[in-house]
């Protein structure tokens, strides 16, 4: 199991508005649309989260890939009991709705995945991108691997203006 981030959330206002938690990509994964390491955080952040007072119905988890929701999914029901209600999906799923906690699951684990993820209108705007984070009523938390999103402009500008954890 790969090395990811313990969290230590404290109390609530320890929950940055907008936090970054990198996670390593394994390397059987580089072509892959999962990310173990990235399911681990989530494994890991969950139970925080609920400890801190967010129920697990306002909680949402955006990912690109349908492979990474069911991986997620699996996680969850194998591990974590009473977290049925956590949504897991993406984020054209999430247009027109929001959750108190958002957290996206980027599962980039090559720079020849951004195309797969981004949907750039004319003047250069990632549209999923932009739904994606507005997604969240109080925290955002993403995840993924630093090395890899900061190859992207838009991504390595989000990733700096986020808190890391």
């Amino acid at each position: 199991m790969p090395s990811v981030a313990r969290l230590t959330v404290a109390d609530h206002s320890a929950i940055p508005r907008v936090g970054f938690i990198h996670a390593s990509v394994i390397d059987d994964e580089t072509f892959s649309k999962t990310n173990q390491a990235e399911i681990d955080v989530i494994m890991n952040l969950l139970p925080k989260l609920v400890a801190e007072g967010h129920a697990p119905s306002t909680i949402g988890i955006i990912t690109p890939f349908r492979a990474q929701i069911a991986a997620i999914q699996a996680a969850v029901d194998a591990n974590l009991e009473n977290y049925n209600e956590v949504s897991i999906d993406t984020v054209e799923r999430y247009q027109g709705s929001a959750k108190d906690v958002i957290v996206i699951s980027f599962c980039c684990n090559s720079d020849l995945q951004f195309e797969q993820m981004q949907s750039l209108d004319k003047d250069g705007v990632d549209r999923k991108l932009n739904v994606a984070l507005t997604r969240a009523r109080e925290h955002l938390i993403l995840i993924g691997d630093r090395s890899i999103l900061s190859k992207n402009r838009l991504y390595k500008k989000m990733i700096d203006s986020a808190t890391v954890i």
